[in-house]
């Protein structure tokens, strides 16, 4: 285990945070209980000031200070880093992005519909990026500047069953897709000019992918009792075996004559790869526990190595990446700096600019990236349903470039990656070739070993083993989840809570005045520029007359952490509302809900009186059939108003019926195979963690 120690002050909050390495943080408040300073242990700090509404101000860290400007309505208008890039915006009355303006003095313009939509981008090179959506809000087309074209459909479920691509109204490729009854994929077919391709998955009882088969051969995957992975078999190649420490920590691989042998850091972090004994790749991490350098040896024979490629990194205090430097053999061949988008959901690098060759790329989002703009040439992305960059287009639409990956994100060409001043890869995050890493956000992910490089921070649930690992990716099936953030994958946590956000819409969203419900309520408070997703968000508020109550939903495991963050909600808000309190009116106490990844499940709530505004929740197995109203204490929650009544006794794989189409649309929307074509439909509200 990684053992940390803390130490409280007087208020309760924490002041000292010591890691089994002895790596020191420390943490001091002002009067109101906003963090003030961080101080590391290499002598590092941050420090903060804000504005007497609690909003930061100013973030003070080793590259200088970054300042933030807001409007009356608290919405981010203005925010200069410390290298003086200033990022601009502008907001609709409904709070969604309108536009931003970037450091170049460039801008980015966003409509939405009445629905809260995303219909129309338009980037910086004034192309315009179209979508349109179905009855349901599920994105149907998104139209590029160069006349691409993306359509899809869905089954009742809401997963995508069909993408097609064209350029020009000319048909080039499509795909459908096959699941079983749990939501993973089964079968993919892919046809393209004439010839079809057809992959196909299987799973084990943890719905962990054990098997591909496709036009590559056959690939088998097998895991020990921890969800490690022990062998990758492939035909026609030699088998890969995995050995693990008594920490769950990768130790060895053997494939064939090749033995790969891994070390780590007190804190988890991988330090050493060795191949045959010869030293392939060092780690070196900060005070603050992010990949500071990593020496590459190529062509390394006994240690001494004919060629090094050394890449240095930079964080701000937010730990958002925002340098990267490059030396070969000790000299200089990159020095590049990073925009990052702090309004975004993940903090998106909007913006690199290189230093040594002058190259700056800039880059277009809807919520996931659109085009990029170097040296004046403007390119445009094909994405896959996972966001991954499939196809680099030019303004023709004719392919500069193919992107092929595996199942974990392993490029087969990568040196294309880079075309166009491209830096996107496999689920949208950025792909490192020097290092062969992806850059994750709060960490780092090794596609040839299907793992992270580092420790998850969440510790996971004891009655959900698979959790447990902190190292593997997207619980060991990728085909199904992603991770957008290096945390965790989009999986049971985000449905347990959007499940019961779904049920408490239906409640309170319509037909009565004196109680106006919101999901993801934004809060804008020092949270906006320091949580993991660049934003801070109430999981449920509830307007219930003139008085804000505010609702936080977490597992039994998360409880203090949870009450923390409640606590700083309700202390925000009432900065900029007369009235706020911890949730009381909505009591969703012994409610089931369809548990979408095990249909053998219902995810349980739970509330206590002495615990106000704190939902939480756990998955049990089914005994019998949820009744309408499953509220067990006396302050029962609302009945859902008429007309829109959910029937608990139509819940079948994972989808709540509701008599709205609206409420079916929801629950689809967040089924676990939560495809980036829906996300574009999320109104800026709604974005997942």
């Amino acid at each position: 285990m990684f053992y940390r120690t803390f130490r409280l002050g007087s208020s309760g909050k924490l002041t000292k945070e010591v890691q089994k390495d002895g790596t020191t943080t420390k943490y001091t408040y002002d009067k109101v209980g906003n963090e003030k300073k961080i101080t590391y242990s290499d002598n590092r700090s941050v420090s903060y000031t804000y504005t007497s509404t609690n909003q930061v101000k100013t973030m003070n860290d080793w590259n200088d200070t970054t300042t933030y400007e807001y409007d009356a309505n608290g919405q981010v208008t203005k925010v200069t880093d410390g290298k003086n890039q200033t990022i601009g915006y502008t907001w609709t009355k409904l709070g969604q992005k309108k536009s931003i303006k970037y450091p170049t003095g460039d801008s980015v313009s966003y409509t939405y519909d009445n629905n809260g939509n995303l219909t129309k981008v338009t980037d910086t090179n004034s192309g315009v990026t179209n979508y349109t959506y179905d009855a349901l809000n599920q994105v149907k087309t998104k139209n590029l500047p160069n006349g691409a074209e993306s359509t899809y459909t869905y089954d009742t479920n809401g997963w995508l069953t069909q993408r097609e691509e064209t350029s020009n109204g000319a048909s080039k490729k499509s795909y459908t897709y096959e699941y079983d009854k749990n939501g993973n994929r089964t079968k993919e077919t892919k046809v393209s000019s004439g010839t079809t391709e057809t992959t196909r998955y299987t799973y084990d009882v943890l719905n962990q992918l054990i098997s591909v088969v496709d036009k590559k051969g056959t690939r088998y995957y097998a895991f020990d009792e921890f969800n490690n992975r022990t062998v990758k078999e492939e035909i026609g190649k030699e088998t890969t075996q995995y050995t693990y420490n008594n920490l769950k920590q990768l130790a060895v691989t053997i494939q064939g004559s090749t033995v790969t042998t891994y070390d780590y850091d007190k804190r988890g972090n991988v330090a050493k790869v060795e191949e045959n004994g010869d030293t392939k790749q060092t780690y070196v991490f900060d005070s603050t526990n992010k990949m500071a350098k990593v020496v590459t040896y190529k062509d390394n024979t006994s240690g001494s190595g004919t060629s090094t490629v050394t890449t240095k990194y930079n964080y701000d205090g937010a730990g958002n990446k925002i340098g990267m430097k490059h030396e070969t053999n000790g000299r200089l061949t990159s020095d590049i700096i990073y925009a990052i988008d702090p309004v975004s959901s993940y903090n998106d690098i909007i913006m690199a600019e290189d230093r040594v060759t002058g190259e700056t790329s800039i880059f277009t989002f809807s919520n996931e990236v659109i085009s990029v703009e170097t040296f004046g040439n403007i390119s445009y992305y094909r994405n896959d349903e996972k966001s991954s960059v499939t196809d680099i287009l030019d303004m023709a639409g004719k392919v500069k470039a193919t992107i092929t990956y595996d199942e974990y994100g392993v490029i087969a060409n990568p040196e294309v990656v880079s075309i166009g001043g491209n830096i996107f890869a496999y689920t949208g995050h950025v792909y490192e070739e020097s290092t062969g890493l992806y850059y994750a956000k709060a960490r780092y992910y090794d596609a040839g070993i299907g793992r992270f490089i580092s420790l998850d921070s969440y510790v996971g649930e004891q009655k959900e083993s698979i959790s447990l690992n902190q190292y593997i990716y997207v619980l060991n099936n990728p085909i199904k989840f992603i991770d957008p953030s290096g945390y965790y994958s989009l999986s049971e946590g985000v449905l347990a809570h959007k499940q019961l956000q779904i049920y408490f819409e239906e409640l309170y969203l319509r037909d009565n005045p004196h109680l106006i419900g919101f999901i993801e309520y934004p809060i804008y408070s020092k949270k906006v520029f320091k949580n993991k997703s660049g934003s801070g968000r109430a999981d449920i508020v509830l307007l219930n007359g003139g008085t804000f109550e505010i609702y936080e939903i977490k597992p039994f495991s998360q409880r203090e952490s949870g009450r923390a963050q409640l606590k700083n909600y309700v202390r925000a808000l009432r900065e900029t509302k007369k009235s706020v309190v911890r949730g009381i009116t909505f009591n969703p106490n012994g409610l089931e809900l369809t548990c979408p990844w095990n249909p053998n499940k219902v995810i349980k709530y739970y509330t206590y009186s002495n615990d106000k505004g704190m939902i939480y929740y756990s998955t049990v197995n089914i005994k019998k059939q949820p009744q309408e109203e499953p509220v067990t204490n006396k302050s029962k929650a609302k009945s859902p108003s008429k007309g829109n009544k959910i029937d608990y006794n139509k819940v079948r794989d994972g989808v709540v019926v509701v008599s709205s189409a609206y409420a079916i649309y929801r629950v689809a929307r967040f089924i676990p195979s939560l495809f980036p074509a829906a996300w574009w439909t999320i109104p800026a509200n709604l974005v997942t963690p």
